[in-house]
């Protein structure tokens, strides 16, 4: 039976982008709410309803894209397996999806991290092939220089003692 070994992903990564998310819609809801109190000014009520939508529209904005984001990366799962790397995702509403990539058709593996996420040890890696117009990006690996010896060493065990398909 084939060895699997699976990436681990950053539950602090989404923990951050969801409160990052959540400050600059607050920030973006205070701007909104100024800019209102300021143009209604002389009116009566002074753009209270408006105020209150606009709130409404912020909060649940928030609310719905960090859901989605967190269904997302519990669907999201990376695996390295003895002679490709395997990405389980989210297909259509409900679905799931398995792609395959052979280690062969890879021609670069790149990690990128930001400022939070060096702060709390998290990355995303980029696999270049050829014959995709995109990256494949890995999203929120958990420690990814570590995860990418790891792949590292897979490619070149593959390399050194490569499987043959005439027997």
């Amino acid at each position: 039976m084939e060895q699997k070994t699976l990436l681990k992903r950053s539950s602090k990564g989404l923990k951050v982008q969801i409160i990052s998310l959540g400050v600059a819609a607050l920030l973006l809801a205070l701007l909104a709410t100024w800019l209102l109190s300021v143009v209604f000014s002389i009116t009566p009520f002074q753009g209270t309803t408006l105020k209150i939508i606009t709130w409404v529209v912020f909060i649940g904005g928030w609310a719905i894209t960090a859901t989605r984001m967190w269904m997302d990366w519990n669907v999201k799962r990376y695996e390295i397996a003895q002679d490709a790397f395997i990405v389980h995702a989210k297909a259509g509403r409900w679905g799931t999806s398995q792609t395959i990539y052979r280690y062969e058709s890879i021609i670069s593996l790149r990690m990128t991290q930001g400022f939070l996420g060096k702060r709390y040890g998290y990355g995303d890696v980029h696999i270049k092939i050829p014959k995709l117009d995109d990256e494949v990006v890995m999203n929120d690996i958990d420690h990814p220089l570590e995860q990418l010896n790891e792949v590292q060493r897979r490619i070149g065990e593959r390399q050194t003692n490569p499987a043959t398909l005439i027997t």
